[in-house]
């Protein structure tokens, strides 16, 4: 009897033992799991604030082609539309100040798209562009070309460019750089802080800077390419 319940009593803390060491086992078992998942909920908050911020600091794409001194939108070779000029009103884009137009049929060298470059807007007084943006950076495209025959010769025609107010042409001259009824163009990269981008030629001495197409597209887009180049 008493080598009975001395088997049992033995068997009984065994079985106990076991138990506590399963029961211990399990508990690691769970704190590993627990602390996986955590960190798993951890891993995906972090990439969830990361992306929200990136997308909050994200610009706004915008992109805008004029074609300078015209009544009609143009479809370049490329497919590009083109708008037709008009005034700045708040909230878009458009010329200020006082200027002229011209306009030629001839055609136009270094470039597969002449109509872009067969009207220009000019002035002898300051004038330019507004483009009402969003903030962030941009590269804006100058296209210009000598259409006025009397105006064919170096010194006629010479201006300052200003991108926000920095220089970006200096004393340009598009007939000594380029000659008459010839493509230019010129580029140039800005930021914008304030909600509009502003463009304003100056002329030097009693020129008419000209311009003959201008496109404004912001770092996230790829520019129209410019074709051929002198």
């Amino acid at each position: 009897m008493l080598l009975r319940l001395g088997a049992l009593y033995l068997n009984t803390t065994f079985l106990m033992r076991k138990e506590v060491h399963l029961s211990i086992h399990h508990g690691v078992l769970f704190v590993r799991l627990f602390s996986v998942i955590i960190l798993l909920l951890c891993l995906a908050i972090l990439t969830f604030v990361k992306n929200a911020m990136l997308t909050v600091g994200a610009q706004t794409p915008y992109s805008q082609r004029v074609d300078t001194g015209s009544t009609t939108n143009f479809t370049d070779t490329a497919g590009n539309v083109w708008s037709a000029d008009r005034a700045y009103t708040v909230g878009s884009w458009g010329y200020v100040g006082g200027t002229s137009t011209y306009s030629t049929t001839s055609a136009i060298a270094n470039t597969n798209d002449d109509r872009l470059y067969q009207n220009t807007r000019r002035s002898s007084a300051a004038w330019g562009y507004r483009f009402d943006v969003p903030n962030g950076t941009y590269q804006v495209t100058f296209r210009f070309a000598e259409i006025y025959p009397p105006s064919f010769r170096a010194g006629a025609r010479v201006g300052d460019y200003f991108l926000e107010g920095r220089l970006a042409l200096d004393n340009f001259d598009i007939y000594a750089v380029a000659g008459g009824n010839t493509a230019f163009n010129f580029v140039g990269n800005v930021t914008v802080s304030d909600g509009q981008l502003n463009i304003d030629v100056v002329p030097v001495g009693s020129s008419s800077p000209v311009i003959n197409a201008i496109e404004v597209a912001s770092s996230d887009i790829v520019p129209t390419p410019l074709g051929p180049t002198p």
